[in-house]
């Protein structure tokens, strides 16, 4: 989830790149798995240059990304259905086992 709102001066790429060293430093395998990356605070954007500077960047790198607002519940049933079909595709796997697997 990435703020592109640019209600704080921040960059959403920086921060994308930020959040993912961040992950990769706790667990190279987690931050190994498919991603699903969410662009948040869209309903108060103030550049929507940002978003595209984002999309741009997490599709080169063969995400999807989704727009929400999480405060005005804009796009997050859409997001949780995609992230639900991405779990159902390790089928009978046990989702815990999978996280204990990647701590």
């Amino acid at each position: 989830v990435v703020d592109v709102s640019g209600s704080e001066g921040r960059d959403p790429v920086e921060d994308f790149e930020a959040i993912n060293a961040e992950l990769k430093q706790y667990s190279p395998e987690l931050a190994g798995r498919k991603m699903i990356v969410a662009a948040n605070k869209v309903d108060i954007m103030e550049d929507p240059a940002l978003l595209d500077r984002l999309r741009a960047h997490v599709e080169s790198q063969g995400m999807e990304l989704f727009e929400i607002s999480a405060a005005a519940h804009q796009g997050v049933r859409e997001l949780v259905k995609r992230a639900a079909q991405e779990l159902e595709s390790y089928g009978d796997c046990d989702i815990i086992e999978l996280w204990e697997e990647a701590a």
